[in-house]
């Protein structure tokens, strides 16, 4: 059967107006015009299914992706809710989507979020009426906050938009196989609709990128300034740590190390990491912070420059973290010592 995947980016603004849209794979499409929507949520049975709110959200010039594809092997809409076990499938499709939405992150800072995605099978399409179709749900719960803990605009270029894609395309997977391949993980979360615990279990090889991602991400779902950097200090944490020792001096050592350009700048770097961790742990010993607004840098400026620090990380250097604790350790003592 055929199928087809739209939801809106909430908070992404697109610098021209397209009509068919920016093409990102051979099936993946982002748009704020018109046409698709024409051929799509404006048609039966989406226009009967989604709902008036939601249909709004797809106005005045809202970008959304959108995919096009065929659901090999299966063959009517009995077989697909077989395999589509508590809208396991769609669940899928937004978590890509999400995977996507993430890295343009790894770009710069946003607040770019999607919520409810919406799936139309069919058999075929003749003048915008589909045969034999059926429309499903599903919803993500986390909105995105910027780095200050907002919900605002940004606008992407179209060149942007297809950057980040093409440069974490092996990362994302958009292919019509994808979807109805169900694994164990997908069948113990429902398709990403719940969280992976097997990323903190080391018998299920957790590793320290993907721990990172998973604070990464609550930090930025979280519009509370003291959560957002405490969750950011533990992607540090899981990036940077080797050992148990010292963890404030190891962090800001080794950010410096990496990311500063010149003596100037470690030092600068160091200290910030340093007060960042002063910080995360009044914060997580239930402390008031109140008195540190007039000794140090606001809370709200540190958590600024941290979540610099983990996007620099995230996208310049991430190479290294997939060593083992021996090798990034030998890394940092060569760079520490080096000439």
């Amino acid at each position: 059967m055929n199928y087809l995947f739209i939801t809106v980016l909430h908070n992404l603004k697109l610098e021209n107006i397209h009509n068919r849209g920016i093409k990102l794979g051979a099936n993946v499409h982002i748009s704020n015009g018109e046409g698709p929507l024409a051929e799509t949520i404006h048609t039966l049975p989406l226009m009967e299914t989604m709902g008036e709110h939601s249909l709004l959200e797809f106005g005045d010039e809202a970008a959304y992706l959108y995919i096009k594809g065929k659901f090999e092997g299966i063959n009517n809409i009995s077989e697909f809710i077989n395999i589509n076990k508590n809208g396991i499938i769609v669940f899928k499709m937004l978590r890509e989507v999400q995977s996507y939405t993430h890295r343009l992150w790894f770009m710069r800072d946003n607040s770019v979020y999607i919520r409810d995605g919406f799936l139309l099978i069919y058999d075929k399409k003749m003048n915008n009426e589909y045969s034999n179709a059926r429309s499903f749900k599903g919803s993500l719960s986390e909105i995105i906050t910027n780095r200050n803990g907002k919900i605002e605009s940004v606008t992407f270029s179209d060149n942007e938009i297809r950057k980040v894609y093409n440069d974490y395309s092996d990362e994302l997977n958009f292919s019509d196989s994808y979807w109805t391949t169900i694994d164990e993980n997908d069948e113990d979360t429902i398709g990403g609709k719940l969280p992976i615990p097997d990323i903190f279990i080391k018998e299920k090889d957790s590793n320290r990128v993907d721990r990172a991602k998973y604070f990464t991400l609550a930090a930025r779902a979280s519009s509370i300034i003291p959560t957002k950097l405490l969750n950011y200090i533990s992607a540090l944490e899981c990036l940077f740590t080797t050992s148990t020792n010292e963890l404030a001096h190891q962090i800001s050592e080794r950010v410096a190390i990496l990311i500063g350009s010149n003596i100037d700048d470690r030092l600068q770097y160091y200290s910030e990491i340093k007060v960042a961790y002063n910080y995360r742990s009044k914060i997580v010993h239930g402390d008031s912070i109140k008195k540190y607004y007039e000794k140090i840098e606001s809370i709200e400026a540190v958590c600024q420059k941290v979540d610099f620090v983990l996007r620099t990380v995230f996208s310049q250097h991430s190479d290294i973290f997939s060593k083992t604790d021996e090798e990034i350790e030998n890394y940092f003592k060569n760079k520490l010592f080096k000439d």
